[in-house]
């Protein structure tokens, strides 16, 4: 994981003492992204990855949906107004897992 992130951007994350969050190092096709990551029982564990894509355009969020439709299957949640407004759609996919880890994917758009 180091190679990857800027390790002096670390911070600690709001009210949750245990998790510290890094930035990434620059990676193609995508503008920005943090890594969070245990500092407790498991240091160094990732426990969240947020990236922004570097193409922000609404026929980039389709086609990134149907990927995820074709991987995930349908989402298991909607958040925010539909994606036929102009406004935020999040549509989250979220897999069963060994508790208490419940993984998941997220695909938002912002127009």
């Amino acid at each position: 994981m180091k190679t990857r992130v800027i390790m002096d951007t670390a911070l600690p994350v709001r009210y949750a003492e245990n998790i510290e969050e890094v930035e990434i190092k620059f990676t193609r096709g995508f503008k920005s992204g943090l890594i969070a990551y245990g500092t407790c029982a498991r240091p160094g564990n990732i426990v969240r990855i947020k990236l922004k894509y570097g193409d922000s355009s609404k026929q980039f969020y389709k086609d990134l949906l149907k990927r995820f439709k074709k991987r995930f299957g349908e989402p298991d949640e909607y958040r925010g107004r539909s994606l036929s407004y102009r406004g935020c759609l999040e549509m989250v996919f979220c897999r069963p897992a060994k508790p208490p880890h419940q993984p998941h994917a997220a695909a938002q758009f912002n127009g």
